[in-house]
């Protein structure tokens, strides 16, 4: 992954291309276009991997998130989602529309261009542990206990649930093509002895139904924690205890990462062309998926969200408590330094 050396260059031509022009003595209303300084909750990318947003660690007394473009990190707006406080936030395919749930179990739908945010949720059963859109324009989905719920946004129509008879799904994602889920569950509190503290599975939803309950695999003792599918389609990651596993569906072989310097690695996500995986905790540590070396982006606190940029070329992460930041450093000093040049 090529860091920085031209990272004034790249973003400058960015900008201009976005048609921001920067100024080299910014006004005081250019400064409000500038990103936020506070600590970033979870960063949530589109589909086509333009557009980020981001939510902030006060969540649960704000109602905004902001969106920022992952090619130059231009901040592109705000949204408001009054009087709901989001938790999670997912973008749909080409960044118009947001996925949210707060708290106390709402779902909803944020139209960017129009400003209509509708439930299609209602609230009051038990927080979500994640929502996702799928790869199709129309699709959503939000964990349900052991549950992965899909719904239609366009006809507003249940699509179906995959009902599983191990743990508390804690994260699930979807092949780029959308005929398949990849769920990763983990068993909180007290188990039984014998019983599957953590598990992977692989469903086929080609042709989902209202319910099913049968995964095409499941590997037990593994996985309990993030799962990310590659955008080749051809194989998946699922963090475990010290590393974490990739399975390759086109040998049904098992690729085990570990390394001694992190317990749990609290996110992973493969870069746009596949051919890097990045993973937060203590470091970014960023893998080769082919020869599986690695090399380190140092930060100044616990990386537990993190995106790649459109061109596959920085990471934007939470490793620090200046906002968002562009591999090591701040992205409003990226974007202050930018300006100046």
């Amino acid at each position: 992954m090529r860091r920085f050396p031209l990272w004034r260059l790249s973003i400058a031509i960015a900008l201009l291309l976005l048609g921001v022009c920067p100024s080299p003595a910014p006004t005081s209303q250019a400064q409000t276009t500038l990103p936020r300084e506070e600590y970033v909750y979870s960063i949530a990318k589109s589909g086509d991997g333009r557009v980020l947003a981001v939510l902030y660690q006060d969540y649960r007394l704000t109602s905004t998130i902001d969106l920022f473009d992952s090619t130059s990190g231009a901040l592109l707006g705000t949204v408001d989602l009054s009087p709901y406080g989001p938790m999670l936030v997912a973008l749909s395919p080409t960044g118009d529309r947001l996925l949210w749930t707060d708290s106390t179990g709402y779902v909803g739908v944020y139209d960017v261009d129009t400003k209509e945010n509708e439930i299609i949720s209602p609230g009051g059963a038990f927080a979500h542990a994640m929502i996702v859109w799928s790869p199709m324009d129309d699709i959503v989905s939000w964990t349900e206990g052991r549950s992965v719920h899909v719904y239609d946004v366009h006809t507003h129509q249940d699509v179906g649930w995959l009902v599983s008879d191990a743990e508390r799904i804690v994260s699930f994602a979807w092949s780029p093509d959308g005929q398949r889920i990849a769920t990763s569950h983990f068993a909180e509190g007290g188990f039984e002895p014998g019983e599957r503290r953590t598990t992977v599975q692989l469903w086929d939803v080609s042709t989902i139904s209202q319910l099913m309950t049968t995964p095409l695999l499941t590997i037990d003792d593994r996985g309990g924690n993030s799962a990310a599918w590659s955008p080749t389609g051809d194989r998946f990651a699922v963090v475990e205890s010290g590393g974490f596993l990739v399975y390759d569906l086109t040998t049904d072989l098992i690729t085990t990462i570990t390394f001694s310097d992190e317990v749990r690695l609290p996110g992973i996500q493969w870069s746009p062309d596949g051919s890097q995986l990045a993973t937060g905790g203590t470091t970014i540590h960023v893998w080769d998926t082919t020869t599986w070396e690695r090399h380190d982006i140092p930060t100044e606190r616990v990386v537990t969200t993190l995106q790649w940029s459109f061109t596959g070329e920085h990471i934007f992460h939470n490793g620090g408590l200046r906002g968002l930041y562009l591999d090591e450093t701040p992205l409003v000093d990226v974007l202050r330094e930018t300006a100046a040049d």
